[in-house]
């Protein structure tokens, strides 16, 4: 940075014209840009006037001493025109709208954008049905629900009110867009939930970006390894401690007046991230890890034998540290 710099603040920004002129910083101090008339300039050497371009930016021009201005000169008109608006010549790059320019990203990505659109991802559960793969994806979520304990069916008690459910078709693609795998979830209707009945908190801290960079950065500049792990259905490990009742998914036979009472916390859930958090924080407390004052997401666990750093964001997390022992017992444990 120069130290050689002069703060003109009592006229706007413009800018010297390029062309040789013998104007000092004398002559700039004296310069009234907002003068009505121009015949009063301080400078007896300079004639100035600031102009505006098409472009907004002001603009310096300096002449040779000019007669002064002709009473019968004309005046200018007072009536003042709109410029015309100002429309943007940039390239559409949102692949949602439909005059979407492929030729702004490369021929590879390119490729695996055309690949993604020609997915076809269902939207009723009428259709799913129909489709052996959507069918599949939809036996596996109910097996998952009824391995983790996730409902009783009980008669929906007087004075309660249930809420719906409802199926989300995804497919998951790998990096290259071929298809990995279909999934569908099975999620609450939450905006029918009412707070003080059915949720109270729902706030779950989640890993900072820097705190995820810096522990990037930590560990490749001392040689650690890092393990990337994604929680599968995450937010069914939660412990639900309200009283809610859900209606059956679509498609099952149950007996009539029955309903589903949650013991665990299910995806759409105004509380599912709160409770997921909590008895995630249980479990790793209960491995002597402790939570970091800087980041609630951040746990450290630091023993004779070196130092494990996890960091959970919502249900992926990192785990790096130099007990390579230790961190292989961790996954060993998470796994449970």
């Amino acid at each position: 940075m120069s130290c050689h710099v002069v703060f003109l603040e009592h006229i706007p920004f413009f800018s010297i014209p390029s062309s040789t002129h013998s104007l000092t910083k004398t002559d700039l101090i004296h310069i009234d840009p907002f003068s009505e008339d121009s015949s009063n300039d301080t400078s007896p050497h300079v004639r100035s006037i600031c102009t505006h371009n098409s472009a907004g930016t002001g603009t310096l021009l300096s002449s040779t001493p000019e007669a002064p201005f002709s009473s019968t000169a004309p005046q200018a008109s007072s009536e003042i025109v709109d410029p015309p608006p100002r429309q943007s010549i940039r390239i559409c790059k949102s692949t949602k709208l439909p005059d979407f320019a492929y030729s702004c990203y490369s021929s590879s990505f390119t490729s695996f954008l055309a690949s993604i659109h020609c997915l076809f991802e269902l939207s009723s559960n009428k259709e799913a049905i129909l489709d052996p793969l959507w069918q599949q994806a939809m036996d596996e979520e109910l097996s998952a629900l009824h391995k983790t304990y996730t409902w009783d069916l009980v008669p929906l008690p007087p004075g309660k009110s249930v809420i719906g459910c409802r199926w989300v078709y995804k497919i998951k693609t790998n990096s290259d867009g071929s298809i990995e795998r279909y999934k569908a979830r099975l999620v609450a209707k939450e905006y029918s939930q009412q707070y003080g009945m059915d949720y109270e908190e729902t706030f779950a801290p989640v890993a900072k970006m820097t705190t995820i960079r810096t522990l990037i950065i930590v560990a490749s500049i001392r040689q650690w390894h890092i393990s990337q792990i994604d929680v599968k259905n995450a937010f069914l490990n939660g412990d639900l401690q309200e009283e809610v009742y859900m209606t059956l998914p679509p498609d099952i036979s149950h007996e009539s007046g029955y309903v589903c009472k949650l013991k665990k916390v299910l995806y759409g859930l105004k509380q599912a991230p709160r409770a997921w958090f909590e008895k995630f924080s249980i479990v790793i407390s209960s491995l002597d890890f402790v939570s970091s004052s800087h980041d609630s997401a951040l746990f450290i666990n630091c023993t004779d034998a070196g130092r494990i750093i996890l960091s959970l964001y919502v249900d992926d997390m990192i785990i790096t540290g130099d007990d390579i022992d230790g961190i292989s017992i961790l996954k060993t444990e998470l796994a449970r």
